[in-house]
């Protein structure tokens, strides 16, 4: 690129060869850079093009030299044509090119002077005999074929699924329930797992020690359960309510709007991890058989302590 002002000789006034000489120096810092680079490598494309590209420089330092060395020479024309030579150039005889049309505006002002002028006889506030004409009738719309309108989908579909309560192997399925109370399963291998998918209104009764349980989807739904072995997940939920009576060690919240958790003793040391929640309560066992209530952060304050960002439990959450 630093060589391209070469090719704007004709705008030096004099001595342009210097000047393409001088671009010339430039250039060659930076083409030798990339001929040291390129010369070892199979792929002699820049190599090739830097060489083309100082020949052509060269080539044109001499057509300058040759022709132009003093500088690049305008021929003088006088002012007025009668001055000028006319085998210098062609003249044609071209037709001149129609008028433009008239503007749009001015249109539009002849249509506004045309227009009839409203007198107090034709108007309906004025004149209230023309409050009991016959008012204008709308025409009659035909009435689609009936192969048009026949069989046509509503179009709402109904996406509700039938309600899965299996046990495949070793993974329990409890999907698409709706105002079902009375769920109850019974675990029989502390290696199996559960998802629930989806229930409305329900409660779900687990006896047994389980691996695993995630709820998915589900709303006003009440989970009771004995044991866990790994952790209960809560993914996507609203105004849920979970108490478990033995041991849970982690409980996982994301997504989820409202839910309250029944710890029991076994489950004090309970890991509680939380992302994008928002109403969580966990009821904590007292000594005379009660809860206490305990609310779960929303709002964190988080800042830079010089090594490391720290993130603590806003005071006003």
């Amino acid at each position: 690129m630093d060589s391209l002002p070469a090719l704007t000789w004709m705008s030096v006034e004099s001595n342009p060869v210097a000047f393409i000489q001088d671009i010339i120096e430039i250039a060659k810092f930076y083409t030798d850079r990339i001929l040291k680079e390129f010369s070892q490598k199979e792929d002699a494309l820049h190599v090739q093009f830097v060489e083309q590209w100082l020949k052509t420089l060269e080539s044109l330092k001499a057509f300058v030299q040759k022709y132009y060395a003093n500088g690049f020479t305008w021929k003088k024309v006088l002012p007025g044509l009668s001055n000028c030579d006319t085998t210098d150039f062609e003249v044609f005889d071209i037709p001149l090119p129609p008028p433009p049309p008239p503007p749009v505006q001015s249109a539009c002002h002849q249509s506004v002077k045309r227009l009839k002028k409203v007198t107090p006889d034709m108007q309906v506030h004025k004149n209230p005999s023309l409050r009991t004409a016959t008012p204008v009738c709308k025409p009659a719309v035909a009435a689609k074929p009936a192969h048009l309108t026949k069989n046509l989908p509503s179009a709402k579909k109904d996406t509700t699924k039938p309600p899965v309560l299996t046990c495949d192997d070793k993974k329990w399925l409890i999907e698409n329930h709706v105002d079902n109370k009375d769920i109850k399963i019974e675990i029989t291998d502390m290696k199996q797992v559960m998802y629930i998918y989806r229930c409305e209104n329900c409660v779900i009764v687990v006896k047994g020690k389980l691996n695993s349980i995630a709820l998915d989807s589900c709303k006003k739904t009440s989970l009771l359960f004995d044991n866990i072995v790994s952790s209960l997940e809560i993914i996507n939920c609203q105004k849920m309510q979970i108490q478990t009576m033995g041991t849970m060690p982690t409980l996982v919240l994301q997504k989820t709007d409202g839910c309250m958790v029944y710890l029991s003793k076994e489950a004090l040391n309970c890991e509680v991890i939380t992302s994008k929640t928002s109403e969580i309560n966990l009821l904590i066992p007292t000594e005379d058989g009660e809860f206490e209530e305990r609310c779960v952060p929303e709002q964190f304050k988080t800042v830079w302590s010089g090594t490391a960002l720290k993130t603590t439990p806003s005071e006003i959450a």
